[in-house]
C-alpha cells in the first residue's frame, strides 16, 4: 500500500482504471465496479481517483435483485448516493459527460410507503434543497426548487441535475415529457410564457428519450448530433418542429402495443405519418438512420390484421427536399416498415435515390421476391419454375451501387437461393458488396408469412459452404451466415 501511495496520481489513475470490467462510457456507477468501490474505501487518495472514474458516466437504474440485498430494495438509494457525492465533491460535476436514469423517481408523496422509504424520500428532498443552495445560479434558487418539489414524479431532480452538469454530452431519461416540464418550471419561475433555453444542455451531443410525448424543442439544442427516440407510434408530436437542425444519427423505435386500429382509414393517418416525415425533412447532415419495432420481438399478435407501414410512402413526403438522399450512409429497417401487401421490391424503390448509402440492414422480405425459387402450378396444372433473372433485375435495381455492407435478417433458404443467383448471373447489375451478413428468422413471425417457417426452408451445411465459397470468388471480403 505504501508503495502504491508513492506513485503519481497519473499512474494511480491508470492502475485503478484497469480495475474496471467495462468501458468508462458504458458503466453503471452503483450496480457494478465492485473493485473500484473497494479501492475507494481504502484511503482518501484512492477514493478521490476512484470517484472520478465512477462518475464519468453515471447510470442510475433500478435493479431490485441487487438493491434488495444492499439497500432494502429502495429505488432511491442510488439517487441519494449520487446527490451526496456531488455535494462532497462539487468538482466532479464538470467530469460527468453521460447521465442515464432509466426508471421513475417519485419524490412527491409518502402516503402508502413504509417507514424506511418515507425516510429516504425525505432525505432525497433535503439533498435536492441543499444542492440547489450550494450550486445557486441565475436560473435556479433554493426557493425555486422548494416550490418545485410539489411537482409530480422526478421533475425537480431532473431539472437540478441538468442545471449543475455543465459538460453533459449524453443524456438518457425514462420519461420524455420530463424536459418539457422542466422548461415549464423555468418559465413559471421567471414569469414568462416562452420557455427559456437551459444553459447546461447547450453542449449536449447525444440524447435518448423514452415516453409518450415528443420534445418539440429538440431543434434548439445546438450541439445535438445523435437522437434516439423510443416512443409509441400513436403519440408522435414531431409535426410542430419549427426549423431545420443538424443530426448525424437518428434512431427511432416504434411501439405498436398502444396502437388501436379500427379500420383501414384510421391506419392511413399513421401511413402518412406527418410527424416522422416532418422530422426527416427538418434534419440536415443525417448519415445514420435506424428504424426499429422492438414490440415485434416482445408481442406475438396477428400482424396481418393491420397494414404494414410503407417505407416508400414515408420518404415520399420528403422527396422535395433532397438533403437526406445526399448525406445518408447507413440505413437499418425492420420488417414492420415494409409493405407486405405490395411487390417485394416496391417499398425499396426509394433506395436508388440515396447517393452515398454504404450500409443497409433490412429483412429478406424486402429484397427476395415472394416464394423465390419455389415451384408453382400454372393455369393448366403443370409445375413451372420461371426464370429468376427478371426478379433479380427488379430487386437489385433498387440497390445503390455505393452499398458495401449488406445485412439481411429473417433469412431463409429462399434468401440464400436468391443471393446465389445474383452472384451467378454476370449480366445482372449488383453492387460491389464487400461485407455480407445473413441472420436467421425471428421466432415471432406474421401469421400470413407462416410458409417461411416450413422445414423445406431450412439450410444445410452444404448450402452454406457452397454459398460462402461463391461469395469469396465474387470478391466479397467477409461473409457471415448464421442459422
Amino acid at each position: 500500500m505504501a508503495q502504491l501511495l508513492c506513485l503519481p496520481n497519473e499512474i494511480l489513475h491508470q492502475t485503478l482504471s484497469s480495475l474496471r470490467s467495462d468501458p468508462i462510457d458504458h458503466v453503471s456507477i452503483y450496480s457494478t465496479n465492485r473493485n473500484l468501490k473497494c479501492a475507494a474505501l481504502t484511503c482518501r487518495r484512492f477514493r478521490d481517483i476512484a470517484q472520478i472514474l465512477l462518475h464519468k458516466a453515471p447510470l442510475i437504474q433500478s435493479k431490485r435483485s441487487i438493491l434488495a440485498k444492499r439497500d432494502g430494495g429502495s429505488r432511491l438509494a442510488p439517487v441519494i448516493r449520487l446527490l451526496r457525492t456531488l455535494l462532497e465533491r462539487p468538482d466532479l460535476r464538470v467530469r460527468i459527460e453521460t447521465l442515464t436514469i432509466d426508471f421513475y423517481i417519485h419524490l412527491k408523496g409518502t402516503n402508502g410507503r413504509d417507514e424506511p422509504e418515507r425516510f429516504r424520500i425525505t432525505e432525497a428532498r433535503d439533498l435536492v434543497k441543499q444542492m440547489a443552495a450550494a450550486f445557486e445560479t441565475k436560473e435556479i434558487t433554493d426557493e425555486h426548487w422548494s416550490k418545485a418539489l410539489g411537482e409530480e414524479r422526478d421533475y425537480p431532480l431532473f431539472g437540478l441535475l441538468l442545471s449543475i452538469l455543465p459538460n453533459l454530452k449524453k443524456l438518457h431519461i425514462m420519461e420524455l415529457s420530463n424536459l418539457d416540464v422542466i422548461q415549464k418550471i423555468f418559465a413559471r419561475t421567471h414569469g414568462i410564457d416562452k420557455y427559456p433555453d437551459i444553459p447546461s444542455l447547450a453542449g449536449l451531443q447525444s440524447l435518448k428519450l423514452e415516453g409518450r410525448q415528443v420534445l418539440s424543442r429538440i431543434s434548439e439544442l445546438p450541439s445535438l448530433r445523435a437522437l434516439d427516440l423510443n416512443l409509441f407510434i400513436s403519440d408522435y408530436g414531431l409535426s410542430t418542429l419549427p426549423a431545420t437542425f443538424t443530426l448525424t444519427k437518428l434512431r427511432v423505435n416504434c411501439c405498436f402495443r398502444a396502437l388501436r386500429v379500427h379500420s383501414a382509414s384510421d391506419w392511413q393517418v399513421y401511413v402518412n405519418w406527418a410527424g416522422m416525415a416532418n422530422l426527416l425533412a427538418r434534419v440536415r447532415g443525417l448519415t445514420t438512420l435506424q428504424l426499429y419495432d422492438e414490440s415485434a420481438e416482445k408481442f406475438n399478435y396477428r400482424r396481418n390484421q393491420i397494414v404494414q407501414l410503407n417505407f416508400a410512402a414515408l420518404f415520399a413526403a420528403v422527396e422535395s427536399d433532397q438533403s437526406i438522399f445526399e448525406t445518408l450512409e447507413s440505413l437499418e429497417l425492420p420488417t414492420s416498415w415494409i409493405d407486405l401487401e405490395g411487390q417485394s421490391s416496391a417499398p425499396f424503390r426509394t433506395l436508388q435515390y440515396f447517393k452515398r448509402l454504404r450500409h443497409l440492414k433490412t429483412s429478406s422480405l424486402a429484397l427476395v421476391p415472394h416464394r423465390y425459387g419455389q415451384s408453382s402450378p400454372d393455369e393448366e396444372g403443370s409445375t413451372v419454375t420461371g426464370s429468376p433473372q427478371g426478379s433479380i433485375s427488379t430487386a437489385t435495381s433498387c440497390l445503390p451501387s455505393t452499398i458495401k455492407q449488406l445485412e439481411v435478417h429473417q433469412s431463409n433458404q429462399a434468401t440464400l437461393r436468391w443471393l446465389d443467383d445474383v452472384l451467378r448471373y454476370k449480366d445482372v447489375s449488383f453492387p460491389n458488396i464487400q461485407y455480407l451478413r445473413l441472420e436467421p428468422q425471428s421466432s415471432i413471425r406474421p401469421a400470413n408469412l407462416a410458409e417461411n417457417l416450413q422445414p423445406d426452408n431450412a439450410l444445410s451445411s452444404d448450402d452454406i459452404f457452397s454459398f460462402t465459397q461463391r461469395c469469396a470468388l465474387s470478391g466479397i471480403k467477409c461473409c457471415e451466415v448464421s442459422f
